[in-house]
C-alpha cells in the first residue's frame, strides 16, 4: 500500500469540510424556503403578530404591498494566540507568540412578503441566512 502524503491528507480533509458546509447550507436554505412558504395564504395581521412591525412597506404596483423585514446579524470570531517555539539546541529555545484579535463579522438578511388587496400573503422572497 502506498503511504498517504501530508498534502493528500490535507486535501481530503479540506474537501470533506467543504462538502459538509455545502450540505449544511442546503439544509438551511430548504428550511428557510419552507418557513417562508408556510406564510402563503396567511393574513398579514398574523405575520405582524408573530414577526412584529416590518422594517419597510412598499407598494407592489397591483394594489397590494410588499412587507420587508431587514435583520442585521453579527458573529464575533474569538481572538486566537499562537505560540511557536524554536529550539536552537544546547538548552536554548525561543518562543514567539502572535495574537489575532477578535473580529466582528456583520451582515444583513432580508425577508419580503407580497400581500394582496385583501391582506393575504401570496408570494415571498428572502436573501441571506
Amino acid at each position: 500500500m502506498k503511504p498517504v502524503r501530508l498534502y493528500d491528507a490535507a486535501l481530503l480533509v479540506t474537501l470533506l469540510l467543504v462538502g459538509l458546509m455545502y450540505v449544511n447550507y442546503e439544509q438551511n436554505k430548504k428550511h428557510m424556503n419552507d418557513v417562508m412558504q408556510s406564510w402563503v395564504g396567511a393574513h398579514e395581521s398574523q405575520l405582524y403578530m408573530q414577526w412584529g412591525p416590518p422594517t419597510q412597506v412598499l407598494d407592489d404596483g397591483a394594489g397590494g404591498k410588499i412587507v420587508v423585514y431587514a435583520i442585521n446579524r453579527q458573529y464575533v470570531r474569538p481572538g486566537r494566540a499562537t505560540t511557536t517555539v524554536t529550539d536552537y539546541g544546547f538548552g536554548y529555545a525561543e518562543a514567539t507568540t502572535t495574537y489575532d484579535p477578535p473580529q466582528v463579522i456583520e451582515w444583513s438578511v432580508y425577508r419580503a412578503f407580497w400581500v394582496n388587496r385583501q391582506g393575504y400573503i401570496y408570494n415571498w422572497a428572502w436573501e441571506g441566512i
